[in-house]
Order: C-alpha cells, then structure tokens, then sequence
C-alpha cells in the first residue's frame, strides 16, 4: 500500500518513471505481477516483472529501491 502510495503521489507530480517489480510468487499467488497491474493502471508508468531469481542481474540499471512490508519487527 505505502509502495502504490508513494508511485501515485510522484506520478500526479509528473515525474517519469519506469517501474520494475520482483515475481514474489507464492504457490498460490503471483505477488508481483499483480502488483504491476496495478501500479501501471494507477500510474501510467511503464512496469516490467522481474522473476525472483533474476534480481540481481536488473540492479546495475536500479536507482532507487522501494520495499513495502506490513510490519518491521526487530529482536533484541
């Protein structure tokens, strides 16, 4: 949510951007494609999916990295 958010807000202020979102596949879902479907039609911007295992390869032509995640927990 906080991700979609933060896409929005720089797509009404007309930044240009292209988006790529890792697989996050699960046996029953398929986390990243859907989130690409709707960051493009929230957007406008361009979005590919990146399968897990290729992450890698893609992060020379990163330059920013947004991690969404519904809780940050830390042991001491």
């Amino acid at each position: 949510r906080v991700v979609l958010e933060v896409l929005r807000q720089a797509a009404e202020r007309g930044k240009r951007l292209r988006v790529l979102c890792c697989e996050c596949r699960t046996p029953t879902r398929s986390w990243g494609h859907e989130m690409a479907t709707r960051v493009a039609q929230e957007t406008g911007f361009p979005v590919s999916v990146v399968v897990d295992a290729g992450v890698a390869r893609v992060m020379s032509r990163v330059s920013m990295v947004l991690f969404g995640a519904e809780g940050v927990v830390e042991n001491l």
